[in-house]
């Protein structure tokens, strides 16, 4: 007789579709997460990138500056010149720093600051700095002004002496906007501004007309004006930055527009007092209105003293 064999079978239970739904909603929840957290992570990174890449530029310009004024030639017989004349938007003095020249080299060297619009820089508005080397048979440039016998003003320099275009250096890309002020030297002395407006009192007050002195000829026919470093106690250099990454897109117009939204400061103010309320947006000037939003949060705007006071000493003759 045979016999039959009966094998038992047991079946695997199986993931219903309720279950795989809720296992795909949790899945989908954790990668939204997942992908929020990976694109604030992203923008925060990029925000850190950019912030700090303004601040290399603002700290380059601040940290070259201040060793070319570190070494200020400090002589009544020689201009300095800042925000005047034919030259408004230049900074210009004479600095015992050696330049790179063809040539004799007496580490003496003139030394400019100021916005241009360079080729290389897609003619966007950036900080441009010349070194101009003083070589030893620049004589005139201790002399007199052959006509009034005083000493040269800065408009006065011989056209050798003068910074031209191809001796100015791309320093910082990013710097679109440069303001010098001048903080009083507080001795409570009266103090002539470039512009005609006189302090009576100076009490380390911050001014963006240089102070100036005024020289008359020995026989009183011509009379020539001069920055009174003497009467400067500080010099207070801002800066509007915007960073590499945020300047790109942006035309020279753009640019150009974004730099003419920082007026000039307020007397007694500070250049971050002044430019605080347009970097943060709250000043609604209708410059920025063609300017992408992003541009416009990269702004930064920064701000150095830059003390004078081993020339304040000094009597102006």
């Amino acid at each position: 007789m045979k016999r039959r064999c009966f094998v038992r079978i047991y079946g695997r239970r199986a993931f219903s579709l309720v279950e795989l739904l809720a296992a795909v909603a949790v899945f989908v929840i954790l990668a939204l997460v997942l992908v929020q957290i990976t694109n604030a992570t992203n923008q925060s990174t990029r925000a850190s990138t950019r912030m700090l890449d303004a601040a290399s530029q603002s700290r380059l310009v601040f940290d070259r500056l201040g060793r070319d004024l570190a070494n200020l030639l400090k002589r009544d017989d020689i201009d300095f010149h800042v925000g005047t004349g034919a030259n408004a938007d230049l900074l210009g003095f004479f600095s015992l720093v050696p330049s790179a020249s063809v040539g004799s080299n007496r580490g003496l060297s003139l030394i400019a600051y100021r916005i241009g619009t360079p080729a290389g820089n897609v003619n966007h508005p950036c900080l441009l700095r010349a070194g101009k080397a003083l070589s030893w048979d620049a004589t005139e440039f201790f002399g007199l002004a052959p006509t009034s016998g005083l000493p040269l003003a800065w408009e006065e320099l011989p056209a050798g002496l003068q910074p031209g275009q191809d001796d100015f250096d791309l320093l910082a890309p990013g710097v679109i906007r440069m303001v010098v002020g001048f903080q009083l030297y507080p001795d409570n002395g009266p103090a002539v501004l470039a512009n005609g407006a006189v302090i009576e009192h100076a009490r380390g007050q911050v001014v963006y007309s240089p102070p100036i002195r005024v020289l008359s000829s020995a026989n009183g026919g011509a009379t020539a004006k001069y920055v009174d470093l003497c009467r400067i106690s500080a010099l207070v250099v801002g800066l509007v930055v915007i960073d590499q990454d945020s300047l790109i897109p942006l035309s020279a117009a753009q640019v150009q527009a974004l730099s003419g939204a920082f007026p000039e400061p307020m007397d007694s103010q500070p250049p971050l007092q002044t430019w605080g309320d347009v970097a943060t947006g709250a000043s609604g000037n209708s410059l920025l209105s063609g300017i992408p939003l992003p541009a416009r949060q990269a702004v930064r705007v920064y701000q150095r003293f830059y003390p004078l006071n081993p020339f304040a000493g000094k009597q102006s003759p």
